[in-house]
């Protein structure tokens, strides 16, 4: 698998604190069945951590897995808050992006036309949106066509395993559902940080879909887009977002 959410560099938000404890955690990834990770800090109000720093982070993580001969992919972008999607600077933006991409996340209480806001601001620079775990927010749990309208300008969905295997509560599983089992998803990832998301929830968030999506749809989301969307990291050929394939 690829996962294009993850918060594996030590030091900076509520992931890992030290060098070992990431490097334990990539373990666990491999364990898990994860061959490449997109890393993604947090870039907020909390943690507005400064992007070469997070790329010093990330160089010596490289190092440390070489040392101790973990062999885990890894690349660098962030976890854009709601509020420095629409406050930072695009330039600031820009410098954290996968590809054309930015990963955006959603909690529970943003509402409805803040997806049309990013998509509009983003595209001022030519860039486009992943909004990371929709399946929070109840304003789509009562909308889902914004969904819709977002895929239909470019954006991607990516649905999160703590999501999908009740790690946030019985209501959030069943709208994590919801979206996948109507193809309104575009990529499913861990955010894993450590003992408190571990990376085995994508594990076990992979063995739940195929039983329930089918085999195919698990590929195209945890495999076949997240690794396009990681090569548009050095080319310059888009990323073409497709409906999933589903067996059900």
């Amino acid at each position: 698998m690829v996962d294009t959410h993850c918060h594996l560099l030590p030091g900076l938000d509520d992931g890992p604190r030290t060098t070992g404890q990431a490097v334990d955690l990539a373990r666990e990834l491999l364990q898990a069945g994860v061959r490449s990770v997109l890393c993604t800090p947090h870039y907020s109000r909390q943690w507005a951590t400064p992007h070469p720093v997070a790329v010093a982070a990330h160089a010596k993580l490289l190092g440390a897995l070489e040392g101790a001969r973990v062999d885990l992919e890894t690349s660098v972008a962030a976890e854009v808050s709601t509020a420095f999607a629409v406050t930072a600077s695009l330039e600031d933006l820009a410098e954290r992006r996968v590809g054309r991409y930015v990963v955006v996340e959603i909690y529970a209480d943003t509402p409805a036309p803040f997806f049309a806001t990013v998509i509009d601001r983003l595209a001022e620079v030519d860039l486009l949106p992943v909004f990371a775990h929709p399946e929070l927010a109840r304003s789509i749990e009562r909308r889902p066509e914004v969904v819709d309208d977002a895929r239909a300008r470019g954006a991607l969905i990516q649905v999160l395993a703590p999501g999908i295997v009740g790690f946030w509560g019985p209501a959030v599983a069943a709208h994590a559902w919801d979206l996948l089992e109507a193809d309104r998803v575009d990529l499913v990832a861990s955010d894993a940080h450590g003992p408190r998301r571990p990376a085995r929830h994508l594990a076990r968030a992979a063995e739940m879909m195929a039983q329930r999506i089918g085999p195919a749809a698990v590929e195209d989301l945890t495999e076949t887009r997240p690794a396009a969307l990681i090569r548009s990291l050095s080319r310059d050929d888009s990323y073409v977002v497709a409906p999933p394939t589903s067996s059900s």
